[in-house]
Protein backbone atom coordinates (compact mmCIF):
# COMPACT_ATOMS: atom_id res chain seq x y z
CA UNK A 1 0.00 0.00 0.00
CA UNK A 2 1.34 3.44 -0.92
CA UNK A 3 2.26 5.76 1.96
CA UNK A 4 2.40 9.36 0.76
CA UNK A 5 3.96 10.47 4.05
CA UNK A 6 6.78 7.91 4.19
CA UNK A 7 9.55 10.33 3.20
CA UNK A 8 8.24 13.01 5.57
CA UNK A 9 8.05 10.50 8.43
CA UNK A 10 11.66 9.43 7.81
CA UNK A 11 12.82 13.02 7.87
CA UNK A 12 10.96 13.97 11.04
CA UNK A 13 11.46 10.83 13.13
CA UNK A 14 14.87 9.64 11.90
CA UNK A 15 16.47 12.75 10.35
CA UNK A 16 16.89 10.90 7.05
CA UNK A 17 16.72 13.19 4.02
CA UNK A 18 16.78 11.67 0.55
CA UNK A 19 19.46 13.08 -1.75
CA UNK A 20 18.30 12.12 -5.22
CA UNK A 21 19.99 11.58 -8.57
CA UNK A 22 19.62 14.21 -11.26
CA UNK A 23 18.31 11.36 -13.43
CA UNK A 24 15.06 11.62 -11.44
CA UNK A 25 14.73 15.42 -11.65
CA UNK A 26 11.75 17.04 -13.37
CA UNK A 27 14.15 18.96 -15.58
CA UNK A 28 15.76 16.26 -17.75
CA UNK A 29 18.39 18.74 -19.00
CA UNK A 30 19.58 19.52 -15.47
CA UNK A 31 23.23 18.57 -14.80
CA UNK A 32 23.67 17.08 -18.27
CA UNK A 33 27.32 17.00 -19.42
CA UNK A 34 27.17 18.28 -23.03
CA UNK A 35 30.55 16.82 -23.96
CA UNK A 36 34.15 16.47 -22.84
CA UNK A 37 37.27 18.06 -24.33
CA UNK A 38 39.69 15.16 -24.73
CA UNK A 39 43.34 15.42 -23.73
CA UNK A 40 45.86 12.67 -23.12
CA UNK A 41 46.51 13.90 -19.58
CA UNK A 42 42.81 13.74 -18.73
CA UNK A 43 42.46 10.23 -20.17
CA UNK A 44 45.43 8.98 -18.17
CA UNK A 45 44.00 10.47 -14.96
CA UNK A 46 40.63 8.90 -15.73
CA UNK A 47 42.22 5.45 -16.15
CA UNK A 48 44.20 5.75 -12.92
CA UNK A 49 41.14 6.91 -10.95
CA UNK A 50 39.05 3.98 -12.19
CA UNK A 51 41.65 1.21 -12.43
CA UNK A 52 44.29 2.29 -9.93
CA UNK A 53 47.14 1.71 -12.39
CA UNK A 54 48.15 2.14 -16.00
CA UNK A 55 49.18 -0.98 -17.93
CA UNK A 56 50.56 -1.24 -21.45
CA UNK A 57 47.13 -2.27 -22.73
CA UNK A 58 45.51 0.74 -21.09
CA UNK A 59 48.16 3.06 -22.52
CA UNK A 60 47.33 1.69 -25.95
CA UNK A 61 43.65 2.39 -25.36
CA UNK A 62 44.50 5.93 -24.25
CA UNK A 63 46.43 6.41 -27.49
CA UNK A 64 43.43 5.22 -29.50
CA UNK A 65 40.97 7.43 -27.63
CA UNK A 66 43.20 10.49 -27.90
CA UNK A 67 43.11 10.15 -31.70
CA UNK A 68 39.41 9.26 -31.93
CA UNK A 69 37.24 12.24 -32.98
CA UNK A 70 34.22 10.65 -31.24
CA UNK A 71 36.04 9.98 -27.97
CA UNK A 72 34.62 13.11 -26.34
CA UNK A 73 31.09 11.77 -26.64
CA UNK A 74 31.94 8.34 -25.25
CA UNK A 75 33.88 9.82 -22.32
CA UNK A 76 31.00 12.21 -21.66
CA UNK A 77 28.76 9.17 -21.15
CA UNK A 78 31.13 7.86 -18.46
CA UNK A 79 31.37 11.28 -16.80
CA UNK A 80 27.58 11.57 -16.91
CA UNK A 81 27.30 8.28 -15.04
CA UNK A 82 29.48 9.73 -12.29
CA UNK A 83 27.28 12.84 -12.10
CA UNK A 84 24.13 10.68 -11.96
CA UNK A 85 25.54 8.90 -8.90
CA UNK A 86 25.91 12.14 -6.91
CA UNK A 87 23.14 12.74 -4.37
CA UNK A 88 21.55 16.20 -4.48
CA UNK A 89 19.03 17.87 -2.19
CA UNK A 90 17.10 20.64 -3.94
CA UNK A 91 15.55 23.51 -1.96
CA UNK A 92 13.83 26.81 -2.65
CA UNK A 93 13.90 30.32 -1.20
CA UNK A 94 10.11 30.35 -1.38
CA UNK A 95 7.63 28.85 1.07
CA UNK A 96 4.33 30.11 -0.36
CA UNK A 97 4.58 29.73 -4.13
CA UNK A 98 1.42 28.00 -5.38
CA UNK A 99 3.19 26.18 -8.22
CA UNK A 100 5.85 24.76 -5.88
CA UNK A 101 3.12 23.60 -3.53
CA UNK A 102 1.32 21.98 -6.46
CA UNK A 103 4.40 20.18 -7.77
CA UNK A 104 6.24 19.26 -4.58
CA UNK A 105 3.79 19.81 -1.72
CA UNK A 106 1.12 17.33 -2.71
CA UNK A 107 -1.03 20.19 -4.03
CA UNK A 108 -1.59 21.31 -0.45
CA UNK A 109 -1.59 17.84 1.13
CA UNK A 110 2.10 18.07 2.05
CA UNK A 111 4.44 20.00 4.34
CA UNK A 112 7.07 22.65 3.64
CA UNK A 113 10.24 22.16 5.71
CA UNK A 114 12.36 25.19 6.60
CA UNK A 115 16.07 24.82 7.34
CA UNK A 116 18.25 27.16 9.37
CA UNK A 117 21.21 27.38 7.01
CA UNK A 118 23.53 28.78 9.67
CA UNK A 119 23.25 25.40 11.39
CA UNK A 120 24.00 23.56 8.15
CA UNK A 121 26.91 25.47 6.66
CA UNK A 122 28.89 25.29 9.90
CA UNK A 123 28.57 21.50 10.02
CA UNK A 124 31.62 19.47 8.97
CA UNK A 125 29.54 17.24 6.68
CA UNK A 126 27.96 20.13 4.78
CA UNK A 127 30.36 23.06 4.83
CA UNK A 128 31.72 22.35 1.33
CA UNK A 129 28.55 20.79 -0.06
CA UNK A 130 26.24 23.77 -0.15
CA UNK A 131 23.82 25.25 -0.26
CA UNK A 132 24.72 26.47 -3.74
CA UNK A 133 22.49 28.94 -5.56
CA UNK A 134 21.20 27.84 -8.94
CA UNK A 135 21.45 30.35 -11.80
CA UNK A 136 19.23 30.49 -14.87
CA UNK A 137 20.15 31.04 -18.50
CA UNK A 138 19.23 29.64 -21.90
CA UNK A 139 22.78 30.03 -23.18
CA UNK A 140 24.22 26.80 -24.54
CA UNK A 141 26.55 24.98 -22.15
CA UNK A 142 30.00 24.23 -23.49
CA UNK A 143 31.76 20.89 -23.34
CA UNK A 144 33.61 20.26 -20.10
CA UNK A 145 37.33 20.95 -20.41
CA UNK A 146 39.25 19.15 -17.61
CA UNK A 147 42.47 21.08 -18.23
CA UNK A 148 41.73 24.36 -16.36
CA UNK A 149 42.50 24.43 -12.65
CA UNK A 150 41.48 26.49 -9.65
CA UNK A 151 38.77 29.11 -10.08
CA UNK A 152 38.33 28.34 -13.79
CA UNK A 153 37.60 24.68 -13.10
CA UNK A 154 35.18 25.67 -10.33
CA UNK A 155 33.37 28.01 -12.72
CA UNK A 156 32.94 25.14 -15.18
CA UNK A 157 31.54 22.86 -12.49
CA UNK A 158 29.09 25.54 -11.39
CA UNK A 159 27.96 26.10 -14.97
CA UNK A 160 27.30 22.40 -15.52
CA UNK A 161 25.77 21.56 -12.12
CA UNK A 162 24.18 24.82 -10.99
CA UNK A 163 22.64 26.37 -14.10
CA UNK A 164 19.18 25.67 -15.47
CA UNK A 165 17.03 27.10 -18.23
CA UNK A 166 15.05 30.26 -17.51
CA UNK A 167 11.74 28.37 -17.56
CA UNK A 168 12.66 27.15 -14.05
CA UNK A 169 13.66 30.56 -12.70
CA UNK A 170 10.45 30.93 -10.69
CA UNK A 171 11.64 28.15 -8.34
CA UNK A 172 14.55 30.21 -6.92
CA UNK A 173 16.46 27.00 -6.25
CA UNK A 174 19.41 26.21 -4.03
CA UNK A 175 20.94 22.76 -3.70
CA UNK A 176 23.28 20.61 -1.70
CA UNK A 177 25.65 18.39 -3.67
CA UNK A 178 26.91 15.41 -1.63
CA UNK A 179 30.18 14.85 -3.49
CA UNK A 180 32.58 12.19 -2.15
CA UNK A 181 35.17 11.56 -4.86
CA UNK A 182 33.88 8.61 -6.94
CA UNK A 183 31.62 7.26 -4.17
CA UNK A 184 27.92 6.99 -5.00
CA UNK A 185 26.02 9.30 -2.64
CA UNK A 186 22.43 8.96 -3.85
CA UNK A 187 20.42 7.94 -0.79
CA UNK A 188 19.65 9.07 2.76
CA UNK A 189 21.76 11.57 4.70
CA UNK A 190 21.23 13.42 7.99
CA UNK A 191 21.37 17.16 8.64
CA UNK A 192 22.42 18.80 11.94
CA UNK A 193 19.74 18.26 14.59
CA UNK A 194 19.31 21.99 15.12
CA UNK A 195 18.77 22.73 11.43
CA UNK A 196 15.04 22.04 11.07
CA UNK A 197 13.53 25.38 12.10
CA UNK A 198 10.05 25.45 10.61
CA UNK A 199 7.18 23.31 9.34
CA UNK A 200 4.41 24.83 7.24
CA UNK A 201 1.40 22.54 6.87
CA UNK A 202 -0.41 22.49 3.54
CA UNK A 203 -3.91 23.91 3.52
CA UNK A 204 -5.47 20.58 2.53
CA UNK A 205 -4.12 18.55 5.43
CA UNK A 206 -6.76 17.43 7.91
CA UNK A 207 -6.51 18.28 11.60
CA UNK A 208 -5.83 14.60 12.34
CA UNK A 209 -2.96 14.52 9.84
CA UNK A 210 -1.51 17.71 11.31
CA UNK A 211 -1.63 16.22 14.80
CA UNK A 212 0.08 13.03 13.63
CA UNK A 213 2.84 14.95 11.85
CA UNK A 214 3.40 17.06 14.97
CA UNK A 215 3.87 13.83 16.93
CA UNK A 216 6.59 12.75 14.48
CA UNK A 217 8.44 15.98 15.15
CA UNK A 218 8.33 15.32 18.88
CA UNK A 219 9.63 11.78 18.32
CA UNK A 220 12.58 13.03 16.26
CA UNK A 221 16.02 14.26 17.32
CA UNK A 222 15.32 17.97 16.78
CA UNK A 223 16.69 20.39 19.34
CA UNK A 224 15.21 22.91 19.59
CA UNK A 225 11.83 21.78 18.28
CA UNK A 226 10.89 23.56 15.05
CA UNK A 227 8.05 26.05 14.87
CA UNK A 228 4.83 24.91 13.18
CA UNK A 229 2.65 27.08 10.96
CA UNK A 230 -0.35 26.42 8.75
CA UNK A 231 -1.28 27.94 5.41
CA UNK A 232 -4.74 28.53 6.86
CA UNK A 233 -5.90 28.59 10.48
CA UNK A 234 -5.82 25.00 11.72
CA UNK A 235 -4.88 24.77 15.39
CA UNK A 236 -1.79 22.61 15.83
CA UNK A 237 0.12 22.24 19.08
CA UNK A 238 2.64 19.91 20.62
CA UNK A 239 1.22 17.65 23.31
CA UNK A 240 3.65 18.09 26.18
Amino acid sequence: MRDDFDSLRRILTENLWYFGSRADFDDKLDCIVPGVVISRQFLERLVVSREGFTSESWRSRVDMMASDPDAGDSVAVRVQQDVDHVGMLCLSELDDDSELWRLYGGNGHGVCLGLDMTQVVNDDNFGLRGPFQVSYSDQRKMAWDPRPQGIHRLAQAEDHLLRKQTAWKYQKEWRFIMHKDNEKTVGYHSVPCGALSTLIFGRRLTAAECKEIASWVQAGPWNPLPRIYCREPVQVTYEL
